[in-house]
């Protein structure tokens, strides 16, 4: 299935790392497909992570997901700052997980009444983990800051541009979940 690589793990990026990906968007800004392709390769954890806060459905994961590459795709010529790629790329899907959330409010899926069987395992188990659990619990405007900060490793600028949100209404929202979250997390300890 298209998540299979999902749950390969992370890993921390270095200099070569970012500057590899700076040299792949210039080369995919050119047209070359294959860098293209190889830039989506590394951040699809990123973006399927991203996703899976927002959105509860691996379908619409997957939907967003391809949105968010086609779009990438065609507006890459207008990316000015290759240093902001990632939030650039992250600020799309974003964007592409509230609109499958808006349409999705007007529609009633018949899988929620009758109990479909799952075609997807969740290899990343996002759903088993404690913490994960309690980010999930929170309200959307404070489960995005908190991905984006501790597992996408955003500063509190780039979750600004990110979320169309002032730096100090991301920095209100974090301060704000952390408390949240160690209420949650000394429930379940409890």
């Amino acid at each position: 299935m298209y998540f299979e690589e999902v749950s390969d793990g992370m890993f921390e990026p270095d200099d070569d790392y970012q500057s590899d990906i700076e040299n792949n968007v210039i080369l995919a800004k050119e047209g070359d497909k294959e860098a293209f392709i190889s830039i989506m390769e590394k951040y699809k954890v990123d973006l399927y992570r991203m996703g899976r806060t927002i959105l509860d459905s691996d379908d619409d994961i997957g939907d967003a997901m391809q949105e968010t590459v086609l779009k990438a795709y065609k507006s890459l010529k207008n990316l000015k700052n290759l240093h902001s790629f990632k939030t650039w790329l992250i600020k799309i899907m974003v964007n592409e997980c509230n609109n499958i959330l808006r349409s999705r409010k007007k529609v009633l899926f018949l899988d929620k009444v009758f109990h479909k069987e799952e075609s997807y395992i969740d290899d990343y188990n996002f759903d088993k983990q404690p913490v994960l659990q309690a980010v999930k619990k929170l309200e959307l405007k404070f489960r995005e800051p908190i991905l984006l900060y501790y597992y996408e490793d955003l500063s509190v600028k780039e979750i600004s541009k990110c979320l169309d949100i002032s730096e100090g209404t991301v920095k209100s929202r974090l301060s704000r979940a952390r408390n949240k979250l160690f209420q949650l997390l000394k429930e379940v300890q409890e």
